[in-house]
């Protein structure tokens, strides 16, 4: 249950994060392959144990601005 600390360019301006879970940290990378991932492959991709720990993952992007919620397409 480790956690790093990452440095983000979000829109053009970094921004640090501190104590990132690993689970945040594999959801941030999904983003880097591409733009958009429904919930099954995201929960693939990272091996998350559940769908709620991904959403929280993920939750936590969002709340950072770093991500957006395109609901579901």
């Amino acid at each position: 249950h480790g956690q790093v600390s990452i440095e983000l360019d979000v829109s053009g301006e970094l921004r640090a994060f501190e104590s990132v879970s690993m689970l945040q940290l594999a959801v941030i990378e999904l983003f880097q392959a591409r733009d958009r991932w429904s919930l099954d492959e995201a929960v693939a991709e990272t091996k998350a144990s559940s769908k709620d720990m991904l959403k929280r993952a993920l939750n936590f992007w969002v709340m950072q601005g770093v991500l957006a919620d395109a609901g579901a397409n």
